[in-house]
């Protein structure tokens, strides 16, 4: 995302199938997210973003995807989200979170204190998932739910055909 690598992105372009722009939590969508966005548009390529940096403090995950949701649409969708306490990430797609301790991580329940945050982005990804394809579209307004799988081909879908953009948080 950084404005110094430009010419790096425009290189690499040729070369790769998708692209995923990085994004500081602390330091927001930069010019060279910006530009980097407009070539792969340009190109015609799959794109996701990283949300980083987001367990530091001022660190605000989603104060960085509001402003995507703004600059890009609604085609921006989270696929994972921190966890409030800083100890590692949820993933809305299969409803879990994984804690890291040092330097292993473990699969655990979603914390109490963010399952509410966590249900509101899932279904959000679920209808976001759901346009991708009119298949998915009557399945998902029969019972405004989709199954994982569902879910998951959504995504793979409409990553390929640039109608969904998700957003991953991490951090170092």
């Amino acid at each position: 995302g950084y404005f110094d690598f430009a010419g790096d992105v425009l290189s690499a372009i040729r070369a790769v199938e998708c692209g995923v722009i990085l994004c500081s939590a602390k330091d927001g969508i930069s010019v060279g997210a910006e530009r980097s966005w407009k070539y792969l548009k340009a190109a015609n390529l799959p794109t996701m973003f990283c949300i980083s940096k987001c367990d530091e403090e001022h660190g605000d995950y989603y104060a960085v995807l509001d402003a995507l949701k703004a600059k890009y649409g609604s085609i921006v969708c989270p696929v994972t989200i921190p966890a409030s306490d800083g100890t590692g990430v949820i993933d809305l797609v299969h409803n879990v979170a994984y804690e890291t301790n040092g330097n292993k991580t473990a699969k655990v329940a979603v914390p109490a204190a963010d399952e509410s945050k966590a249900e509101e982005l899932r279904e959000a990804l679920m209808e976001t998932a759901a346009g991708a394809t009119e298949e998915l579209m009557e399945k998902f307004f029969e019972t405004m739910e989709l199954e994982e799988a569902d879910i998951i081909e959504g995504l793979r879908v409409g990553v390929k055909e640039r109608s969904v953009v998700p957003v991953f948080a991490s951090a170092a």
